[in-house]
């Protein structure tokens, strides 16, 4: 376990400066804003998923774990086949944040899970298209984060939460790569977090706008790793 913690620690805490910095933080969203509802055409096809689970405000740091969280943002049913904003390749990108989710309770380190909410459209609160996919169900000792801006630290503890437990790195992903990751990513690089992004657990809603998105982010705002990385630092 030392050795584990060793080399997570390492990992989380490199930074690749050397690429031109991307663009600065955008200004947050009206609090009523999300991405853009996209009209209903079809059907949900996804099977039934427990209700979404509200996990406990806060978590006790193990001693015997690093300072770093994993932060899955948005991985919810609408953006999967038969939901109302459907994104490209999305279960490849679930299947590599399950993967990821699994390593981090394997060793006991903390995982924050983060669900949008809208009034209505896709992510109407109440609606299965809303649920947190049932592959990545929160934890009764997982936070659960809601939020109903583009950014995860918007009107909401996450900042405090992290502060409250001496988290000085995220290991991020989640969707959509170019809207709430992204945001997210630059605005806890903003706060002094160290930032890397898993960039297969991610997705948006075309290959261009993902691979854009991380571009974007590289250097300047992230490290960018893939889930066989921290495949290989783990073995």
């Amino acid at each position: 376990m030392k050795k584990t913690k060793l080399i997570i620690t390492v990992l989380a805490f490199v930074s690749i400066f050397s690429l031109t910095a991307c663009n600065g933080i955008e200004a947050p969203p009206d609090p009523q804003s999300a991405p853009d509802a996209v009209t209903p055409a079809i059907e949900p096809e996804i099977s039934k998923a427990p209700e979404t689970f509200e996990a406990p405000e806060s978590f006790e740091a193990s001693e015997s774990s690093s300072n770093i969280a994993l932060l899955i943002i948005d991985i919810q049913n609408d953006y999967f086949k038969g939901g109302l904003h459907e994104l490209y390749n999305p279960l490849d990108a679930l299947s590599n944040a399950e993967y990821i989710l699994n390593e981090f309770r394997a060793r006991g380190l903390p995982v924050i899970h983060v669900q949008h909410l809208n009034n209505s459209g896709f992510f109407e609160e109440g609606t299965f298209g809303a649920q947190i996919h049932e592959n990545l169900t929160p934890l009764e000792d997982e936070i659960l984060i809601i939020k109903r801006q583009v950014s995860s630290f918007a009107g909401t503890e996450l900042e405090e939460i992290l502060r409250e437990n001496n988290i000085e790195t995220l290991l991020i992903c989640g969707m959509q790569t170019n809207v709430c990751v992204a945001t997210t990513s630059r605005n806890a690089k903003e706060l002094d977090f160290q930032v890397i992004v898993l960039e297969d657990a991610c997705a948006a809603l075309s290959l261009e706008i993902h691979e854009t998105a991380i571009e974007s982010l590289r250097g300047g705002y992230a490290e960018i790793i893939k889930t066989s990385d921290f495949e290989t630092v783990q073995s």
